[in-house]
């Protein structure tokens, strides 16, 4: 249960200041040990390649959110 109350304020306050909300950058990345530095942690560069795609659509729509203004 609190962990569904911690999850759902990040939504709640994206869409209250009317602001793209993204889910999870980390999509497809995180625990994908090719996609991540020895340290386990930090993407190497095609981890970042897939972080740039996850986030490119979000981007766009800030960008349109933003110009609609």
């Amino acid at each position: 249960q609190y962990v569904e109350q911690f999850n759902s304020i990040y939504p709640r306050l994206a869409a209250e200041f009317e602001t793209v909300f993204m889910p999870f950058f980390l999509e497809g990345v995180a625990m994908e040990s090719s996609l991540n530095l020895s340290d386990g942690v930090h993407p190497n560069k095609h981890g970042y390649a897939v972080i740039c795609d996850n986030i490119y659509p979000y981007v766009e729509e800030a960008i349109k959110v933003h110009e609609r203004r």
